[in-house]
C-alpha cells in the first residue's frame, strides 16, 4: 500500500476526523458562496495572484 492508503485506512474510523473534513468542507463552501455573491470578488482574486481570468462562478 502507498502512503495515503495507509493513511486513510488508520483515519477511516475516526468520526471526529470526518466531522471536521465535514466542517472544513462547509466552511470552504460558505466562503467560495460569498465570494460569488460579491462585487468585488476581483480584488480578492488579485491579492491571491489568480490572475486576471479567474472568477469563483461556474
Amino acid at each position: 500500500m502507498d502512503t495515503f492508503t495507509d493513511i486513510f485506512e488508520q483515519r477511516k474510523g475516526i468520526s471526529t476526523y470526518w466531522h471536521n473534513k465535514a466542517s472544513d468542507l462547509y466552511a470552504s463552501a460558505g466562503v467560495l458562496w460569498a465570494a460569488m455573491e460579491d462585487p468585488k470578488q476581483g480584488s480578492a482574486a488579485e491579492q491571491m495572484g489568480l490572475g486576471q481570468g479567474f472568477a469563483y462562478s461556474v
